[in-house]
């Protein structure tokens, strides 16, 4: 596993941000700045999978090679929920939009937002444990390969 900038922690704290201001902004804003936000994490999330990648050497701080058949087991359910999550973000922004057009259900647009937003929450409580178990495996394997020559 590699380390890069956490870009995918920061969109899902922007997605936080966002369901936490809805009620500051108007319905119209605040479906665009979710819709931004869930694009964020998409993005995110692609770029996601590379950490994921087992590097063959190099210096635990900066890259580890992913040494057991258990953690390349963890990771590639990692990768799974990844891609579930993605599958998801796409589903809810597509949501998100028939709701804004007022095709979702035949309620106000208003009703419609809580929905999505009941969603987006749930899909971003996800995102953060998701996020907890990549943490915990990379330290696990760091911890592995430092104590490994004990």
């Amino acid at each position: 596993m590699q380390f890069t900038k956490d870009y995918l922690g920061a969109a899902v704290a922007d997605l936080d941000r966002v369901l936490s201001s809805r009620r500051s902004c108007e319905p119209p804003e605040w479906a665009d700045q979710l819709d931004r936000a869930i694009g964020q994490v998409e993005q995110s999330g692609r770029l996601e999978d590379n950490p994921l990648e087992p590097l063959e050497g190099g210096d635990p701080t900066v890259g580890a090679q992913v040494s057991s058949a258990t953690a390349r087991r963890q990771v590639d359910r990692l990768r799974g929920k990844m891609t579930d999550l993605l599958v998801e973000a796409s589903d809810l922004r597509g949501c998100l939009r028939r709701a804004i057009d007022g095709k979702l259900h035949n309620d106000s647009v208003q009703r419609n937002l809580d929905g999505v937003q009941e969603r987006a929450a749930m899909f971003a409580a996800a995102l953060n444990r998701y996020q907890e178990e990549a943490v915990r495996l990379i330290i696990e394997n760091i911890t592995t390969d430092i104590g490994a020559g004990d």
